[in-house]
């Protein structure tokens, strides 16, 4: 009995540590519809691409990150590895963002905005990679 009680408080002790770790995360998912400063919803930039001011695509949004407050704070952007060092997601944050609409020809797939960065292929090889999950 004295050892299936040693093992409830240890699986309790892990399961609130583990709590207390992810209620300190500073980000969470956005809701789809979440506004941005952008002026568009968190859905309509997820899955945009990040492009810059040419029109060269750099990356595609992964995921809309908000802070506890709920504001939409920035984007994970999986960079490509066409202009980069090699293919992996990093954090950008949404000030510096430009939204506009997505000119592609093609209406397939299409996600309908893009997102501008002035980052150069040099800034965005040196922005550090996210955590895998």
């Amino acid at each position: 009995m004295k050892m299936l009680n040693k093992t409830a408080i240890l699986a309790t002790a892990a399961s609130l540590a583990a709590g207390a770790a992810l209620a300190q995360s500073p980000y969470m998912r956005a809701d789809n519809n979440v506004m941005t400063d952008l002026g568009v919803t968190a859905g309509q930039i997820e899955d945009a691409d990040l492009i810059n001011p040419a029109g060269d695509e750099l990356g595609e949004v992964e995921a809309v990150l908000v802070d506890q407050s709920g504001a939409v704070v920035s984007v994970l952007v999986e960079l490509e590895d066409d202009f980069l060092d090699a293919e992996r997601v990093v954090e950008l944050p949404l000030a510096g963002l430009v939204a506009q609409e997505d000119d592609d020809f093609f209406e397939i797939w299409d996600d309908e905005i893009d997102l501008v960065t002035e980052m150069s292929v040099t800034e965005l090889n040196t922005l550090p990679s996210w955590p895998e999950e």
